[in-house]
C-alpha cells in the first residue's frame, strides 16, 4: 500500500494550506480456485430382467438422513416429477411422525388419491456433501423414492446418457 500527500504551506496574513487530495494505492489480489468435480457415474438399472433394456431405468444410491437416523436407499431419478416423493414407509423407517394435520400437499398423477406432507430430509449421494431436500412424504407404498425438480435436480446437475445406460450426478456449480 502506498499513502501519498503533498502538503505546502504558505504564509501570508492568513495561513493558507494546499493539501493534494491523499491518494491510496490499493491492488486486491483475488484468487478464484476452481475445483473440478468428478461426476458419480452409475449404471442403469433392470428393474425386470425379462424385458431386456426396455426395462433399464436410472436409480441413484443415497443415503437419507432424518434426525440422526440413516438409511440406505435407491431414487428413481424422474425428470417429469415436480417434487421429490417419500414413499410412507421410508417416512417411518427413518423415525418421521405422520401427522395427519401436516398432509397438506396436494399431489396429482396415480397419487392424487393419496395424502402428503413436507418433509425435509438430509441426503448424501457418494461421496458429495449433504443437501437437505424436501420431499412429498405420501402416505402410501404405491411409489418409489423420487427424485424430481423441487428440489433435487434443482442441487445437482444430472447427466443422462440411456444409450450408454449410465448416469452421470455432481453438485451444481455456482
Amino acid at each position: 500500500m502506498v499513502i501519498r500527500c503533498n502538503v505546502m504551506v504558505i504564509r501570508c496574513n492568513v495561513m493558507v494550506i494546499r493539501c493534494n487530495v491523499m491518494v491510496i494505492r490499493c491492488n486486491v489480489m483475488v484468487i478464484r480456485c476452481n475445483v473440478m468435480v468428478i461426476p458419480l457415474r452409475v449404471p442403469y438399472l433392470s428393474v425386470d430382467p425379462a424385458l431386456g433394456d426396455a426395462s433399464m431405468r436410472p436409480y441413484l444410491p443415497v443415503a437419507l438422513d432424518y434426525r440422526g437416523t440413516t438409511i440406505a436407499a435407491s431414487a428413481l431419478m424422474d425428470t417429469g416429477a415436480s417434487l421429490n416423493v417419500l414413499p410412507y414407509s421410508l417416512g417411518l423407517s427413518l423415525g418421521a411422525i405422520w401427522r395427519e394435520e401436516a398432509a397438506v400437499l396436494r399431489l396429482g398423477g396415480n397419487l392424487a388419491p393419496y395424502p402428503a406432507c413436507p418433509l425435509l430430509v438430509n441426503a448424501i449421494v457418494g461421496t458429495f456433501a449433504p443437501v437437505r431436500l424436501a420431499f412429498a412424504w405420501t402416505q402410501t407404498e404405491n411409489v418409489p423414492l423420487l427424485f424430481g425438480q423441487t428440489n433435487f435436480f434443482a442441487e445437482f446437475d444430472v447427466c443422462f446418457f440411456r444409450a450408454r445406460k449410465i448416469f452421470e450426478v455432481q453438485p451444481k456449480q455456482i
